[in-house]
Protein backbone atom coordinates (compact mmCIF):
# COMPACT_ATOMS: atom_id res chain seq x y z
CA UNK A 1 0.00 0.00 0.00
CA UNK A 2 1.43 3.38 -0.99
CA UNK A 3 2.21 6.05 1.53
CA UNK A 4 -0.53 8.26 0.06
CA UNK A 5 -3.20 5.57 0.36
CA UNK A 6 -2.06 4.70 3.85
CA UNK A 7 -2.22 8.36 4.78
CA UNK A 8 -5.70 8.69 3.28
CA UNK A 9 -6.81 5.63 5.21
CA UNK A 10 -5.54 7.08 8.48
CA UNK A 11 -7.20 10.37 7.67
CA UNK A 12 -10.52 8.59 7.01
CA UNK A 13 -10.13 6.53 10.17
CA UNK A 14 -9.35 9.67 12.13
CA UNK A 15 -12.41 11.37 10.63
CA UNK A 16 -14.54 8.34 11.47
CA UNK A 17 -13.23 8.38 15.02
CA UNK A 18 -14.04 12.06 15.33
CA UNK A 19 -17.57 11.48 14.01
CA UNK A 20 -18.00 8.55 16.37
CA UNK A 21 -16.63 10.57 19.25
CA UNK A 22 -18.98 13.39 18.36
CA UNK A 23 -21.91 10.95 18.23
CA UNK A 24 -20.92 9.45 21.56
CA UNK A 25 -20.60 12.94 23.04
CA UNK A 26 -24.08 13.84 21.80
CA UNK A 27 -25.53 10.61 23.16
CA UNK A 28 -23.72 11.07 26.46
CA UNK A 29 -24.94 14.63 26.69
CA UNK A 30 -28.49 13.46 26.00
CA UNK A 31 -28.24 10.78 28.70
CA UNK A 32 -26.76 13.23 31.20
CA UNK A 33 -29.51 15.71 30.37
CA UNK A 34 -32.17 13.03 30.83
CA UNK A 35 -30.66 11.94 34.14
CA UNK A 36 -30.47 15.55 35.24
CA UNK A 37 -34.13 16.09 34.43
CA UNK A 38 -35.04 12.89 36.27
CA UNK A 39 -33.14 14.08 39.34
CA UNK A 40 -34.47 17.60 39.06
CA UNK A 41 -38.15 16.72 38.68
CA UNK A 42 -38.57 15.47 42.25
CA UNK A 43 -36.95 18.68 43.47
CA UNK A 44 -39.28 20.74 41.34
CA UNK A 45 -42.24 18.71 42.59
CA UNK A 46 -41.05 19.15 46.14
CA UNK A 47 -41.18 22.90 45.63
CA UNK A 48 -44.70 22.70 44.22
CA UNK A 49 -46.95 25.06 46.11
CA UNK A 50 -50.55 24.51 47.12
CA UNK A 51 -53.29 27.13 46.95
CA UNK A 52 -53.85 28.82 50.30
CA UNK A 53 -57.47 27.61 50.32
CA UNK A 54 -56.25 23.99 50.27
CA UNK A 55 -53.63 24.66 52.93
CA UNK A 56 -56.24 26.21 55.20
CA UNK A 57 -58.78 23.45 54.61
CA UNK A 58 -56.19 20.74 55.12
CA UNK A 59 -54.98 22.33 58.36
CA UNK A 60 -58.56 22.44 59.62
CA UNK A 61 -59.47 18.94 58.37
CA UNK A 62 -56.57 17.13 60.06
CA UNK A 63 -57.57 17.72 63.71
CA UNK A 64 -61.28 17.24 62.93
CA UNK A 65 -60.59 13.89 61.27
CA UNK A 66 -58.48 12.86 64.26
CA UNK A 67 -61.39 13.78 66.56
CA UNK A 68 -63.82 11.62 64.58
CA UNK A 69 -61.45 8.67 64.87
CA UNK A 70 -60.72 9.27 68.57
CA UNK A 71 -64.37 9.65 69.56
CA UNK A 72 -65.37 6.59 67.54
CA UNK A 73 -62.72 4.53 69.33
CA UNK A 74 -63.79 5.89 72.72
CA UNK A 75 -67.45 5.09 72.02
CA UNK A 76 -66.40 1.60 70.98
CA UNK A 77 -64.49 1.19 74.25
CA UNK A 78 -67.79 1.87 76.03
CA UNK A 79 -69.43 -0.76 73.86
CA UNK A 80 -66.78 -3.33 74.72
CA UNK A 81 -67.27 -2.53 78.40
CA UNK A 82 -71.00 -3.02 77.94
CA UNK A 83 -70.40 -6.42 76.39
CA UNK A 84 -68.46 -7.48 79.46
CA UNK A 85 -71.28 -6.62 81.89
CA UNK A 86 -73.56 -9.20 83.43
CA UNK A 87 -77.00 -7.98 82.51
CA UNK A 88 -79.48 -7.22 83.93
CA UNK A 89 -77.60 -7.32 87.27
CA UNK A 90 -75.30 -4.43 86.31
CA UNK A 91 -78.09 -2.30 84.91
CA UNK A 92 -76.93 0.99 86.45
CA UNK A 93 -73.42 0.62 85.00
CA UNK A 94 -74.90 -0.34 81.63
CA UNK A 95 -77.09 2.76 81.51
CA UNK A 96 -74.08 4.98 82.30
CA UNK A 97 -72.00 3.34 79.54
CA UNK A 98 -74.87 3.66 77.07
CA UNK A 99 -75.17 7.38 77.80
CA UNK A 100 -71.43 7.91 77.45
CA UNK A 101 -71.24 6.00 74.15
CA UNK A 102 -74.18 7.99 72.81
CA UNK A 103 -72.59 11.30 73.87
CA UNK A 104 -69.28 10.50 72.19
CA UNK A 105 -70.99 9.28 69.04
CA UNK A 106 -73.08 12.45 68.88
CA UNK A 107 -69.94 14.58 69.21
CA UNK A 108 -68.18 12.53 66.52
CA UNK A 109 -71.18 13.02 64.22
CA UNK A 110 -70.88 16.79 64.58
CA UNK A 111 -67.17 16.56 63.80
CA UNK A 112 -67.89 14.47 60.70
CA UNK A 113 -70.13 17.27 59.38
CA UNK A 114 -67.28 19.76 59.84
CA UNK A 115 -64.88 17.36 58.14
CA UNK A 116 -67.23 17.07 55.16
CA UNK A 117 -67.21 20.85 54.78
CA UNK A 118 -63.39 21.01 54.79
CA UNK A 119 -63.17 18.19 52.24
CA UNK A 120 -65.57 20.12 50.03
CA UNK A 121 -63.27 23.15 50.21
CA UNK A 122 -60.29 21.02 49.18
CA UNK A 123 -62.20 19.42 46.29
CA UNK A 124 -63.35 22.82 45.00
CA UNK A 125 -59.77 24.16 45.01
CA UNK A 126 -58.20 21.10 43.30
CA UNK A 127 -58.28 22.60 39.75
CA UNK A 128 -55.90 25.33 40.97
CA UNK A 129 -53.20 22.80 41.95
CA UNK A 130 -50.42 22.92 39.34
CA UNK A 131 -48.50 19.82 40.44
CA UNK A 132 -50.12 16.67 39.05
CA UNK A 133 -48.55 14.52 41.80
CA UNK A 134 -49.83 16.83 44.51
CA UNK A 135 -53.26 16.85 42.90
CA UNK A 136 -53.29 13.05 42.77
CA UNK A 137 -52.36 12.73 46.46
CA UNK A 138 -55.05 15.25 47.39
CA UNK A 139 -57.69 13.47 45.30
CA UNK A 140 -56.78 10.16 46.94
CA UNK A 141 -56.82 11.76 50.40
CA UNK A 142 -60.27 13.26 49.83
CA UNK A 143 -61.60 9.92 48.55
CA UNK A 144 -60.22 8.13 51.61
CA UNK A 145 -61.74 10.67 54.00
CA UNK A 146 -65.12 10.38 52.25
CA UNK A 147 -64.87 6.61 52.80
CA UNK A 148 -64.03 7.25 56.46
CA UNK A 149 -67.08 9.48 56.87
CA UNK A 150 -69.28 6.93 55.09
CA UNK A 151 -68.04 4.18 57.40
CA UNK A 152 -68.63 6.40 60.42
CA UNK A 153 -72.23 7.04 59.33
CA UNK A 154 -72.75 3.27 59.09
CA UNK A 155 -71.12 2.90 62.51
CA UNK A 156 -73.43 5.55 63.95
CA UNK A 157 -76.48 3.76 62.53
CA UNK A 158 -75.35 0.42 63.96
CA UNK A 159 -74.59 2.07 67.30
CA UNK A 160 -78.14 3.40 67.56
CA UNK A 161 -79.41 -0.13 66.91
CA UNK A 162 -76.98 -1.48 69.51
CA UNK A 163 -78.16 0.97 72.16
CA UNK A 164 -81.73 -0.15 71.61
CA UNK A 165 -80.74 -3.82 71.75
CA UNK A 166 -78.83 -3.36 75.01
CA UNK A 167 -81.79 -1.50 76.47
CA UNK A 168 -84.04 -4.40 75.46
CA UNK A 169 -81.60 -6.87 77.00
CA UNK A 170 -81.61 -5.00 80.32
CA UNK A 171 -85.35 -5.34 80.68
CA UNK A 172 -85.73 -8.66 78.86
CA UNK A 173 -82.52 -10.77 79.24
CA UNK A 174 -83.41 -13.52 76.78
CA UNK A 175 -80.87 -15.52 74.78
CA UNK A 176 -82.29 -14.03 71.60
CA UNK A 177 -81.69 -10.46 72.80
CA UNK A 178 -78.23 -11.41 74.04
CA UNK A 179 -77.31 -12.79 70.61
CA UNK A 180 -78.54 -9.62 68.93
CA UNK A 181 -76.31 -7.52 71.17
CA UNK A 182 -73.31 -9.76 70.52
CA UNK A 183 -73.84 -9.71 66.74
CA UNK A 184 -74.18 -5.93 66.56
CA UNK A 185 -71.17 -5.46 68.83
CA UNK A 186 -69.03 -7.53 66.43
CA UNK A 187 -70.26 -5.43 63.50
CA UNK A 188 -69.42 -2.22 65.37
CA UNK A 189 -65.90 -3.47 66.09
CA UNK A 190 -65.43 -4.10 62.37
CA UNK A 191 -66.67 -0.60 61.54
CA UNK A 192 -64.18 1.01 63.94
CA UNK A 193 -61.33 -1.08 62.53
CA UNK A 194 -62.24 0.18 59.05
CA UNK A 195 -62.36 3.79 60.29
CA UNK A 196 -58.87 3.37 61.76
CA UNK A 197 -57.56 1.88 58.50
CA UNK A 198 -58.96 4.75 56.46
CA UNK A 199 -57.36 7.21 58.85
CA UNK A 200 -53.96 5.51 58.50
CA UNK A 201 -54.27 5.65 54.71
CA UNK A 202 -55.17 9.33 54.88
CA UNK A 203 -52.14 10.10 57.04
CA UNK A 204 -49.88 8.26 54.57
CA UNK A 205 -51.20 10.38 51.70
CA UNK A 206 -50.56 13.52 53.74
CA UNK A 207 -46.97 12.44 54.40
CA UNK A 208 -46.46 11.86 50.67
CA UNK A 209 -47.97 15.27 49.94
CA UNK A 210 -45.64 16.93 52.44
CA UNK A 211 -42.60 15.39 50.74
CA UNK A 212 -43.37 17.13 47.44
CA UNK A 213 -44.76 20.43 48.71
CA UNK A 214 -42.35 21.38 51.52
Amino acid sequence: MSRERLYDRFVRMDADKRRLLKLVSVLLGTVIFAIGIALLLPLLERKADLPQAIRDARQAAGPVSADVVRLSNEANDNIKALGALELPKEQERAVALLAEAERRNSEAYGKSVLLSEELKRIAEALPAVRSERAKRFLEEAVTIEVSLITEFIRYSKDLNAFLGEVNALIFNPTDENRERVKSTEARLNGRVEAINRFNEEFLRRMEELDRITK
